[in-house]
């Protein structure tokens, strides 16, 4: 009983009147009428319940989750979870090599898709990394839902902040590896020393 009361005002509070555009700092997303956002609360709640119609391991780590709304109940296909990568840029000479082997590589966007009997994956490069996306259906319902996930993703909009572009030193591999060596260890030493300057001032007002 506990439980359903639970779900039932995460429900409430999810399920208000929104717009379909859905703006992120990483991103902006268009999404057709009768797809909502679901909030993190709610979505991990439903798969502590174990709730969610299918288990991939996108669960391990998502940031945005969406979904079409049918009826009262989730999860329901289809639906669309998005994991943010802030790791490392890949080079396009990586995202070719990517669309050899697993995916399919579009030059013009420089976008990697995958498709599944019930599922589309899609990989977004950023300057920061890469933006994934995971599309689940059914497999009755997936050529329907299919062409519904493409525009969906072909609406998104990346942050020009961060946004992927062409950079003749990062797509040299020593070159790359260097200047993220150099930024990781300048991070590494402005660490060092907000600790050094915290401990001092520590020290200072337990003197005082």
């Amino acid at each position: 009983m506990g439980k359903k009361i639970i779900l039932y005002l995460f429900l409430s509070v999810n399920f208000g009147i929104c717009n379909n555009d859905y703006r992120k700092s990483e991103y902006e997303i268009s999404l057709p009428e009768g797809w909502i956002e679901v909030s993190k609360e709610t979505a991990d709640f439903l798969i502590a319940e174990e709730n969610f119609p299918s288990k991939t391991p996108a669960y391990e780590k998502y940031d945005y989750l969406y979904e079409l709304k049918s009826n009262d109940t989730l999860f329901t296909f289809p639906y669309i979870l998005i994991q943010i990568n802030n790791s490392e840029r890949l080079t396009k000479r990586e995202l070719k090599n990517y669309g050899s082997k697993y995916f399919k590589y579009d030059a013009a966007t420089n976008y990697l898709w995958k498709y599944g009997d019930s599922t589309l994956e899609v990989i977004i490069p950023t300057e920061k990394g890469t933006i994934n996306i995971f599309c689940y259906s059914s497999k009755e319902k997936f050529q329907n839902s299919k062409e519904e996930f493409k525009d969906i993703v072909n609406s998104i909009f990346i942050n020009p902040k961060i946004k992927y572009s062409s950079n003749f030193i990062l797509e040299i591999p020593i070159l790359k590896e260097i200047i993220y060596s150099f930024n990781k260890l300048n991070l590494f030493f402005l660490a060092v020393i907000i600790f050094l300057l915290s401990a001092r001032r520590i020290k200072h007002k337990k003197a005082a």
